[in-house]
């Protein structure tokens, strides 16, 4: 069962691992839709928590998961790997006691916890498994290793399971921006539609940048309506 104790307007909700192990969750908000928020390689930033915040003020209940915490895991792009998508089934079935609908949002490297979580979560929920209805995904790195330049890329298996509505949300000055169209294509493989939202003039991590430029404190500002929007999207409320 999970416990909660107030932090503000915020609630913290302890769950329960397959191992044991305790995953803090921090709730925002109380909302008809639970936006789950999991962890990039940066962990869970000050950007990710004043985003959060903003989806909440648009009337979604966030959950932000802290699974290195979870794992003592530092907040580095080589302990990434070292969360299994279990914890994240774990705070997935959780949320899906609720009856509410569920979207999942990652960024980065989160993107490939995301997904393989998603896949795991349709295999083992049965019944339940129709709570999580897409997944929105920021700067989505599915790179098997960055490729040399002039060399396409190659993918990690996560970005060929995918079965769920999906909205990229891609700055243009990232990388990742030149193989969006490859990547929505191996996305969308087994019939999931997937959509993309260009964020011009910012780059990846533009949110929680130390050195963002005026336009990506401007688009960070944005990002709650972006992110609602892309939800509407998912859902079928913004068929434009």
């Amino acid at each position: 069962m999970a416990l909660l104790s107030a932090l503000g307007h915020a609630e913290t909700l302890h769950v329960r691992a397959v191992d044991g192990t305790t995953i803090s969750v921090t709730r925002e908000g109380s909302g008809p839709v639970i936006a789950l928020w999991l962890p990039s390689e940066h962990g869970l930033t000050a950007g990710d928590r004043e985003v959060a915040r903003g989806l909440a003020g648009r009337g979604f209940e966030v959950w932000l998961a802290d699974l290195h915490a979870a794992r003592f895991l530092a907040a580095v792009p080589s302990q990434m790997d070292q969360i299994p998508p279990s914890d994240a089934v774990a705070v997935l079935a959780k949320a899906a006691e609720s009856s509410k609908p569920i979207l999942l949002i990652a960024e980065e490297r989160g993107a490939v916890l995301a997904l393989e979580a998603a896949d795991l979560w349709r295999r083992e929920a049965g019944a339940s498994a129709p709570a999580l209805k897409g997944v929105i995904l920021l700067s989505p790195n599915f790179y098997a290793a960055t490729p040399d330049p002039g060399e396409e890329p190659r993918y990690v298996p996560a970005a060929g399971v995918n079965h769920l509505p999906v909205a990229i949300i891609q700055p243009t000055l990232s990388p990742w921006y030149w193989w969006v169209d490859e990547l929505k294509a191996l996305l969308a493989r087994h019939g999931a539609p997937v959509y993309v939202y260009y964020l011009q003039t910012v780059r990846d991590r533009f949110y929680f940048r130390e050195d963002a430029t005026a336009d990506e404190q401007t688009m960070a500002a944005k990002l709650p309506a972006v992110l609602e929007a892309a939800w509407k999207k998912i859902n079928g409320r913004n068929p434009s």
